[in-house]
Formats: C-alpha cells, structure tokens, sequence
C-alpha cells in the first residue's frame, strides 16, 4: 500500500481534496500580471503529466503566492506555533482580529524583487525555491519579518532560516525509486527551462489572508 505523506488527514484528504485547515498568513499573490505566471503553471502542468503525477494535489493557480510570514493555524495549537500574545484557545476569529490590529501600525513593503534558486527537495510538494533578488529585497523582507514577529509575537521554529517559495502542488504519498528519479529529472529539466528566461519575480506589496483550506487565500474570512 502506498504510505502517506504527512499532510494527508491535516491539510488534504487521501484522494487530493482539500481539507478544512483554516488559519492566517501573510503572502504575495502571484497571478496573470507577472509575466513568469505562464511558465509558473507549465512546471505544474508538466509536473502532473509525469510518473509521480498521480501522487499529487495540486493548488489552482488562482492561489499561487509567496508567504512572507506563517500565522495560525487552528490545528497547530501548541506553543512554538502559537502567538506568545494571545491564549492557545483562542478562538480563530479572535486572532484574525487581534493580528489585524497589530499590524496595521507596520510599515509594509511595497515590492519585494525574488529569484529563482530552482525546484525544492519535493519533499513536502512541488514548488519554487526563491531568495531575494538584490540587498534591498533582502533587507526589506528580514525587517518587515521581524517587526511581524514583535508585533504578534509569533516566531515559529526555523524562523532566521526560512525558505521563501511558491507553491505548486502537495505530495500526498511517498514516492518509490522510479518516481523520485522521474522527479529529479524533471527538476534539472525545469531548471535548464527557467534560468535562461525567469529573471525577477516583481512582487507586490503582502497582504493578510484568512484562509479556510490551501486552495484559497481571501482577504476576509468567509
């Protein structure tokens, strides 16, 4: 029997479907104004088509962004993913409240300049590897991050060494040797594809996002 990964029973259901796993970010939308955002869905489109295919679920385009900052999420309730500010039972709508208030006195950056560094490890799912595109990019986003984290009092495990990325699909089952070799395969193929040609991924200014499940991130909770 093919063995789970992790985030089927927490964010998606064994056939694919997005499970209720609400919470709040801070992201950048990319969408059809960027002009890599056709040559973003062909990695997915072309991801789908191969042997390891079946084993994903893939996001609607519609939702793919870059997170600057993870918030909350109502299941992970436990104190290194929680705000230090505010009760662990909370309730969600409650934090959705408290986080909008606190953040609104930021100062929010408005364009964040991202390249490409190639596909990830596929170890969670199929995305994009950024890193800030030029010392100006980098040094907004670690001070806008950090005054985020003082603000909400959030500052998840792992936080000085995040990697920045988009999101394409979410690996539902462990692959075996035939399909993590398809796989590397079409990372060096992807990366030969988009180096040439990518350049800088212009995004706009973050937003705060209250989403029920991964396949939509909307401005207000629904």
């Amino acid at each position: 029997m093919p063995v789970h990964k992790p985030e089927v029973g927490r964010k998606f259901h064994a056939d694919g479907s997005a499970r209720r796993f609400p919470g709040n970010t801070i992201i950048c939308p990319v969408g059809p104004a960027a002009p890599q955002y056709e040559e973003i869905c062909g990695v997915q489109t072309r991801a789908l088509a191969r042997r390891f295919g079946p084993k994903l679920a893939p996001l609607p385009p519609s939702s793919f962004h870059v997170t600057v900052f993870d918030g909350l999420c109502d299941e992970e309730r436990v104190p290194e993913h929680w705000s230090s500010r505010i009760p662990l039972d909370a309730p969600l709508e409650e934090t959705d409240r408290l986080l909008a208030g606190w953040l609104a006195p930021l100062r929010w950056p408005d364009r964040l300049n991202m390249a490409l560094v190639g596909l990830g490890s596929f170890e969670v799912g199929l995305n994009l590897e950024l890193t800030p595109a030029d010392e100006v990019s980098a040094g907004r986003l670690a001070g806008f991050r950090e005054a985020v984290a003082r603000a909400t009092g959030i500052r998840h495990p792992g936080f000085e060494s995040y990697a920045f990325h988009l999101s394409l699909a979410y690996l539902l089952y462990e692959l075996d040797g035939e399909e993590l070799a398809d796989y590397r395969e079409l990372a060096a193929e992807t990366e030969a594809r988009l180096a040439p040609s990518f350049g800088v991924l212009e995004l706009g200014r973050p937003r705060l996002t209250f989403f029920e499940d991964m396949f939509a991130f909307p401005l207000s909770r629904r």
